[in-house]
């Protein structure tokens, strides 16, 4: 069997599409990591904002404070995109309360005094997360 130029060109093509395949990966694998590392904080610290300008509403008709159903409905937006980006108990943990957080209106004070403080209490675990996250180095 003789080896030819051509065939030489074959195999080098095969070696660079593994490769490629590889590098694709990777990149892939790279983006996920970024999304956890670097975007879930920035949205942590969003829905920390949030959650403190809802604190003052609670001794108040919440029933009828359209400032506290607007930063709820913000709430909501933040969770969903925090849910994207996390582990899939907590990511259950979310969506429940996303669940819980629709048709504000009909609400009484304590349902939403309730909602509220299960978004405090999903707060504290998207903090730890985001610290076990940046021990997490072998992933």
């Amino acid at each position: 069997m003789t080896i030819t130029l051509s065939s030489i060109t074959d195999i080098v093509s095969l070696i660079g599409v593994a490769i490629t395949i590889y590098i694709a990966y990777r990149l892939a694998h790279v983006k996920d990591i970024f999304m956890k590392k670097a975007r879930l904080p920035v949205l942590y610290k969003s829905m920390i904002k949030d959650l403190n300008a809802m604190g003052p509403f609670i001794n108040d008709d919440i029933t009828k404070s359209d400032d506290f159903l607007n930063k709820i409905s913000c709430l909501q937006s933040t969770f969903e995109n925090i849910s994207q980006k996390v582990n899939s108990e907590l990511k259950t943990r979310i969506t429940e309360w996303i669940n819980s957080s629709k048709n504000l209106r009909g609400k009484t004070r304590n349902e939403l005094i309730d909602i509220y403080y299960e978004a405090n209490s999903l707060s504290k675990a998207i903090e730890h997360y985001i610290k076990d996250q940046e021990w997490d180095i072998l992933k």
